[in-house]
């Protein structure tokens, strides 16, 4: 087949309101994304090239805002490979203590809002800060929150095909009721800032 035309990636045309991205689209920018970071790239699914893109798209689209894009894929590619797991495999296989960090963690997809986007509700201040400090160390940590966003991009990938049209957004909800001083101790607020 032909390689994919160069797309204007700034203006209206990719990211106002007047056209809606499709699904082809999304293949077009991820082969050029892929052909700027053609090392490890194939570890990333076509829309989470998008995401780099859609942070290129918002620099207006510049050689200097692919080169950008360009560069944090790379540096998400090595991080990804410093991990003890496979990030695209993470959801085969659910992490050994997954019951645990849910029940003193609970967060995760909960639907999806009118605009399609799967909702994603992290009830920070349900979690007993104490405890799950003192049973979570940082690679768990960061294994179990790899695991809910795989889960939320999973959904949306899902959405996405039933739409026809790609939904790269999740809408967070955060609900604090609960939240207190045991949430500001220092080994609780260590690992809030892995994640």
């Amino acid at each position: 087949s032909a390689p994919a035309a160069p797309v204007k990636l700034c203006g209206p045309e990719v990211h106002g309101s007047e056209r809606r991205m499709s699904l082809a689209d999304d293949e077009v920018f991820a082969a050029q994304l892929r052909a700027l970071v053609p090392e490890g790239s194939d570890v990333l699914p076509a829309d989470r090239h998008l995401g780099y893109i859609f942070g290129a798209l918002y620099r207006c689209g510049t050689s200097k805002g692919l080169a950008a894009a360009a560069t944090a894929m790379s540096e998400t590619i090595s991080w990804q490979a410093s991990l003890p797991f496979r990030v695209d495999e993470v959801l085969a296989c659910m992490p050994a203590r997954r019951r645990l960090f849910e029940e003193l963690y609970p967060a995760g997809p909960i639907g999806s809002d009118a605009a399609g986007r799967v909702v994603v509700l992290e009830r920070i201040g349900a979690i007993p800060a104490r405890t799950f400090a003192k049973e979570f160390g940082p690679d768990e940590l960061i294994e179990n929150t790899v695991y809910n966003r795989q889960a939320a991009l999973a959904w949306n990938r899902a959405l996405s095909h039933h739409a026809g049209t790609p939904i790269r957004a999740i809408t967070p909800v955060l609900d604090l009721d609960g939240f207190g001083m045991s949430h500001m101790s220092p080994p609780f607020v260590r690992l809030c800032k892995i994640s």
